[in-house]
């Protein structure tokens, strides 16, 4: 996935190589243990979240849904909160990043993150413009 310059430069990560195009298709559900620990360290230090619910992803190339492109997003969602951290890791950065989103779901935080950090195909005068197939949204 693409990920906006500043997003990275935020977190004082930078790209090791070039980030293919890439696309999350859901998350499934995970036991906190199977979480990196480091997303677990920022809810406990960040929030005054206490119960939430473990999530994760992998990224799939775009142009084949079967091959994986090695980067991989955890979420820990608060249904109570209505919020979720989400940390996003990949092979070809310097290091994972975890950004918030308030959402509704852990698949709805999975689109909001996805809105924030996405560097779309195109930008025009009206927002970002994703090309998917042949239509645009």
């Amino acid at each position: 996935m693409h990920i906006r310059p500043y997003i990275l430069e935020n977190h004082g990560v930078y790209p090791k190589r070039f980030l293919e195009d890439g696309d999350f298709f859901g998350v499934q559900k995970a036991i906190h243990e199977d979480l990196d620990s480091r997303l677990i360290a920022e809810v406990d230090r960040e929030s005054d979240l206490t119960a939430y619910s473990g999530y994760v992803a992998m990224e799939l190339w775009a142009d084949d849904d079967d091959i994986p492109t090695g980067a991989k997003i955890e979420v820990l969602f608060s249904e109570r909160k209505g919020i979720a951290a989400v940390l996003y890791d990949h092979p070809k950065i310097s290091d994972a990043f975890i950004e918030w989103v308030f959402c509704n779901s852990p698949n709805d935080a999975l689109n909001k993150w996805k809105k924030k950090v996405r560097w779309p195909l195109m930008e025009t005068s009206k927002g970002p413009v994703d090309i998917i197939g042949d239509t645009q949204q």
